[in-house]
Parts: structure tokens; sequence; C-alpha cells
């Protein structure tokens, strides 16, 4: 399916090339992510009231006390958990994170405007995805040298380990069929990234491929 294609792309940036001020900047942007998430795990819920695998699943990603690290111990959707590190440590205030805030609020209008199928259909489909992209981001370096990094690490792992494991997330929601009506979700977080990790992109050997609708979205007319 095209949308997998787009996936791809996104596990192929090349990741282990990303200095600090890029990771900091990925972390920004992971929190806009989680906050959409949560709202889109959210309209699931009401489109799918008598589901018990997505009740289950926000039992796991909304006000959960599931993620604890450093100074951080209480409820609260998976989201508050990123932003109260990013926060904590002013990563906004950085002055090479007004990239990551513009992508970041441009991904949440672009994602907020798809049509609750398609979002709901991103939530499933994530459960799938995500683990792999997780982690190849996990292949960076320098995770230790900043302390919001850290918290960002333990993040991602969890989040594989909530997801793919055994009677995780992805199996709770196997039942739920994906198709190329979740791909301009895929090429909104393609673009995100784009914007918001500029030196990932300009050190790639060779133009990625691309979906049509990716394409329209980088052009400026999606």
């Amino acid at each position: 399916m095209r949308y997998k294609k787009i996936v791809e792309e996104i596990r192929s940036i090349p990741w282990p090339n990303a200095d600090l001020p890029t990771m900091l900047n990925l972390m920004i942007l992971s929190g806009y992510a989680a906050l959409e998430f949560s709202k889109s795990l959210k309209i699931a819920r009401l489109i799918h009231p008598n589901s018990e695998a997505f009740e289950l699943m926000a039992a796991g990603e909304l006000e959960t006390d599931n993620l604890q690290f450093g100074d951080y111990s209480k409820k609260g959707d998976h989201f508050e958990f990123l932003w109260h590190f990013i926060d904590k440590h002013g990563l906004p205030a950085m002055n090479s994170a007004t990239v990551a805030v513009d992508a970041g609020e441009a991904y949440l209008k672009r994602v907020f405007g798809m049509d609750y199928n398609t979002r709901v259909m991103s939530i499933v489909s994530r459960e799938q995805e995500l683990p792999g992209i997780f982690e190849a981001i996990l292949k960076a370096e320098g995770w230790d040298e900043h302390p919001a990094l850290q918290a960002f690490r333990y993040f991602l792992k969890r989040h594989i380990e909530l997801d793919s494991g055994e009677g995780g997330h992805a199996d709770l929601l196997s039942g739920f069929p994906v198709d190329d009506r979740v791909e301009p979700f895929y090429a909104a977080r393609l673009e995100m990234y784009r914007q918001g990790l500029p030196a990932l992109f300009r050190v790639r050997s060779r133009p990625e491929p691309i979906s049509p609708i990716a394409e329209k979205i980088r052009s400026g007319d999606g």
C-alpha cells in the first residue's frame, strides 16, 4: 500500500546523523505528535463507544501512571509526560527550536483538518508502524548529552514495549482494517520531520521517493 512507502521514508531518515539541536527539536515534534495522538484516540473512543480494544488502549495511554521518570510520577495523558520535560528544560525557547515549533503547529493544523475516520485509522496504523520508527530513532547517538533526551529515550522505549509486546496495543487493534485512506496522515508526519529537522534532510545522499499526496503537502498545496 502507498502509505507503507511513506512509513519506510520516515524510518530511513538518517537518524544516527542527528546532532544535539536536532534531537531536541525531534523531542518537540514528538510532543506535538503525542498531543495529536491523544486527541485522535479520544475521537476513536467516541466513534467506537462499544470497542473494548479502544477502551483498553486508552487505559494505557490516557490518564495513566504507566510513564514514570525523574520527577514525573503523576497520572496523565502520555503527551503530558513529554511536555513536562520539554517545558522543564525550556526547549521551545532555544534559538534552533523555531523550526520545530512551526512544524509542530503546522502538523496539528493538517491532522486536525482530516476527517475523523482517517484519524481513527491512523491510531490503528500507528500501533503497527511506530515501534519500527522509534527503533530507528533510538539508533541516534548523544542521548546522554542532555537530561531532556534521557526522558525522551525512556518515552520511546516504553512505547515500544506498550505497542509491540504480546497483548500490546498493536494486538488489541489488529481487528481494525488499515488502507491507503491513512496516507495523508503519514504524508503530514513526513512533512513535519522535513520542516522541523532540516539538517537531516540536507545530509541525505539521494532524493527520497515521495507519494503524490506527500509531494502535494511538500509543495504547500496540501
